[in-house]
């Protein structure tokens, strides 16, 4: 496909998207009205680059609704040269976690985890390697009905913005700050757990350290 058929197939994607999430949460039925009609415009653009009849398209993603598959949530690490972990206060409950948040369709991993530091934090940080790929159940509480993998990419800062770091602010952030291992706050142990910050002090410690999948 040429350059302006792989957008319109991105838009197509992120239009579905929007109709997912919101014919999964928005009980308004003119809403839903408009999130169906969000599906079909989805369809009828993939048709138009694919060639594939919208029905065929709307048979296979209606498949696709049934198969349920885990919701990946990508933190971003970040560590100062004297061994203190970014963690951004989260509004939703005033406890802390390591900056991160649901990864959006069309956006890698590493993407976002990028965004997430600077939506959190206020830190441009470039990607550097994947630490640990974790599953929910086995790492975080409470239990939920959702199956969650998560996702921590190492992260770096330049050392002029390190240096003159101040407390960052969002529409849903409290607060954030870097925290020695033996001072983290009270920690939102759903986003991050007290042993994945453990862990992540550990890759610190250890550069050689492969990434944990578990």
């Amino acid at each position: 496909m040429s350059e302006q058929s792989d957008r319109i197939a991105e838009i197509a994607v992120e239009m579905r998207s929007i109709a997912q999430t919101g014919l999964c949460y928005d009980t308004d039925d003119y809403q839903r009205i408009r999130y169906n009609r969000y599906l079909e415009l989805s369809n009828e653009l993939e048709s138009i680059i694919s060639g594939i009849p919208q029905e065929e398209i709307a048979s296979s993603f209606n498949l696709l609704q049934e198969y349920a598959t885990p919701k990946l949530d990508v933190r971003g690490v970040v560590f100062s040269a004297d061994r203190k972990i970014l963690l951004s206060r989260e509004k939703c409950d005033g406890c802390w976690s390591v900056p991160g948040g649901w990864s959006d369709v069309n956006e890698t991993p590493s993407e976002c985890a990028v965004k997430e530091v600077w939506e959190e934090a206020g830190l441009h940080v470039e990607p550097v390697k994947l630490l640990m790929l974790l599953d929910y159940r086995k790492w975080n509480t409470p239990p939920t009905n959702l199956s969650i993998y998560k996702m921590f990419i190492l992260c770096k800062a330049s050392e002029s913005e390190l240096s003159h770091y101040v407390s960052h602010t969002d529409f849903d952030i409290l607060g954030s700050g870097f925290f020695a291992e033996d001072e983290i706050p009270p920690l939102s142990v759903p986003r991050t757990s007290y042993s994945q910050i453990a862990k992540l002090f550990e890759f610190y410690d250890n550069a050689s350290m492969l990434p944990i999948i578990d």
